[in-house]
């Protein structure tokens, strides 16, 4: 995907500037900006800002906002040019490091003197970092900063600069601005307005006609078709997969990152099964793996079990929300009611199984 030469075709300027005005936000304070403070004080602009987060260009995590680095190249802006350059120090030095010592944990204080940059910078460029999978092969970033420290992946191996790698990711994930610029340049022809002769009529695009409803189905429909809804289920149920093996018991004890990749992509399998403008994704899309009463200086044993509440309780929800998807089925593949012969046969298996027995993640519950 040629990202940078074609960034005016996907951004208006005033998506441009808000985006820039995010992203300066995020410099100033050394993070995530306030969602809710930055909206009031652009309150007339509420639609293009929920129209970014829907297309993905505004990250919105617990009520903060944050632009993903991999597109940053694609924002026009001074402030995601300097954040760009400093991600290629960093880039260079992980790298680097690979070619020594390939996984080996690389401190983040030793990143930062290679590079020049503070500690603390250097800290947040590699969590903006985070949504690039492919250069780490795991971190611990959440503790004092002398003990942060990040694994190189061998992904490093393939691609020479950071810009190179994202343009890689680009190209499997922003799929909405994708279509939306292939359809509007598709799209040039007017037509008439229905039931008026075309010689008198007010004519619009096809564009001016469809996209609103397009980007609309994009962002808020969810799954839709029989097929959508099979797949959103196959999604939901590796969820289930995932958050009950039992690997999931010492990452919760040892509070490993990969309990941020599983509570991650439950929000993400939520939204892609339901849509980002649904009840389902507004109740359940930003959901922690805690649960229970929960208080400052919790001992670890305490946390473990209130991290292991949290699973259970997700899973339960990925039971109630694979019901609600079957009620969207022409023939819900519940016994009595129909048939799950339209089913991939693990599906349906896995599906029954859930629904018979309830969720399965308690028995991992270590008891007090």
């Amino acid at each position: 995907m040629n990202s940078e030469k074609d960034a005016d075709l996907k951004l208006s300027p005033d998506e441009h500037s808000l985006l820039a005005q995010v992203l300066d936000q995020m410099e100033e304070l050394g993070g995530p900006v306030p969602a809710l403070k930055f909206r009031v004080a652009r309150r007339e602009q509420l639609q293009m800002l929920n129209d970014l987060e829907a297309e993905r260009w505004l990250k919105r995590d617990n009520d903060r906002y944050t632009i993903l680095s991999i597109l940053l190249p694609l924002v026009d802006s001074e402030s995601a040019r300097r954040q760009l350059a400093n991600i290629e120090l960093v880039y260079a030095v992980l790298r680097e490091k690979y070619f020594e010592s390939q996984q080996n944990p690389v401190k983040v204080v030793d990143i930062a003197a290679a590079t020049g940059l503070p500690n603390e910078q250097a800290l947040g460029i590699l969590k903006l970092m985070a949504d690039c999978t492919l250069w780490n092969a795991g971190w611990s970033l959440d503790v004092s900063i002398g003990d942060a420290y990040v694994n190189p992946a061998e992904k490093l191996i393939e691609f020479e600069s950071y810009a190179s790698m994202v343009k890689e990711v680009r190209s499997w994930w922003i799929w909405p601005v994708e279509e939306r610029n292939a359809f509007v340049k598709a799209a040039d022809q007017p037509l008439a307005a229905e039931g008026v002769n075309s010689s008198g009529a007010t004519t619009q695009t096809l564009s001016q006609q469809v996209l609103p409803r397009l980007r609309t189905s994009m962002a808020t429909g969810g799954a839709r078709t029989e097929q959508q809804i099979n797949n959103a289920i196959g999604l939901l149920m590796a969820q289930v997969d995932a958050l009950t093996a039992k690997s999931v018991d010492w990452e919760m004890r040892t509070d490993d990152v990969r309990l941020k990749v599983l509570i991650s992509s439950f929000h993400n399998a939520v939204r892609e099964a339901f849509g980002i403008d649904s009840p389902e994704f507004r109740e359940y899309g930003h959901i922690e793996m805690l649960a229970g009463p929960l208080r400052v200086g919790m001992s670890v044993d305490d946390l473990y079990h209130a991290r292991a509440k949290g699973r259970d309780y997700i899973v339960a929800v990925c039971g109630e929300l694979i019901q609600r998807l079957q009620r969207k089925l022409r023939t819900p593949p519940v016994s009595g009611e129909g048939s799950t012969s339209t089913w991939h046969p693990k599906i349906a298996k896995a599906v029954a199984d859930l629904l018979a027995n309830g969720p399965p993640a308690s028995k991992y519950l270590s008891p007090r």
